[in-house]
């Protein structure tokens, strides 16, 4: 169930995996989604603003039918008093994206010598993502974003 509406799932799922040695205060804007596009084709897409956004280590990227295409760099527009509730926005040369939480997450801890503050909202993503030479829409595509602080 989504709030009162009752949803079918077909098993498409987001795995994260960070392979990367990050700067003592890290800070990231994230989103990742899977799903189809509306001619039933599976994407997925995984975009990061802050870390791991140099011309060598970016992991924007959007898969179709599991054929990887990289993104380019991307901006991320969020209400920082309401991030949970409100939406964002992901816009890039070939990104403009929406992201409508529907709820959400959030940590805050602090012990010291290692910090975290992240909200991690999930929701639908909507709008378009260029791939090669298409353009893919995204309508409904679930998936989730973050804003996260760090101290290793």
């Amino acid at each position: 169930r989504w709030g009162e509406t009752a949803r079918e799932l077909d098993a498409t799922a987001i795995f994260d995996v960070t392979d990367a040695y990050p700067r003592r205060h890290t800070e990231w804007h994230w989103a990742s989604a899977a799903g189809h596009d509306p001619a039933g084709r599976a994407l997925g897409l995984n975009l990061c603003a802050k870390h791991n956004d140099s011309e060598r280590a970016r992991e924007n990227v959007v898969w179709l039918e599991g054929v990887p295409r990289p993104l380019g760099a991307v901006k991320f527009e969020l209400d920082p008093g309401n991030p949970t509730a409100s939406a964002w926005t992901i816009r890039g040369e070939r990104v403009n994206l929406r992201f409508d939480p529907s709820g959400g997450r959030r940590g805050d801890e602090n012990l010291g010598v290692v910090v975290s503050r992240f909200v991690q909202p999930y929701g639908l993503f909507s709008g378009e993502v260029g791939y090669g030479d298409e353009t893919l829409r995204l309508d409904g595509v679930a998936g989730v974003v973050e804003d996260h602080v760090a101290v290793w």
